[in-house]
């Protein structure tokens, strides 16, 4: 498995675990802002993921 593939998995683990503490655990009181706050965090990172993917596509296309 690629590293990008390792990184794209543990960014969805993590986000995972962060919307489930939230909907859980002790952080229900900030309810709302909390949960745009780390859907924000959470699509930037996928973003830039994303990204790093494709240009390390691209790179092993040019050698």
């Amino acid at each position: 498995m690629k590293w990008w593939g390792i990184v794209l998995i543990a960014v969805i683990i993590t986000g995972g675990i962060i919307l489930l503490f939230d909907f859980l655990g002790p952080f229900q009181g900030l309810k709302h802002e909390r949960m745009l706050n780390i859907l924000t965090i959470f699509l930037l990172i996928t973003g830039l993921t994303t990204t790093l993917i494709k240009i390390d596509e691209n790179m092993k296309k040019k050698h």
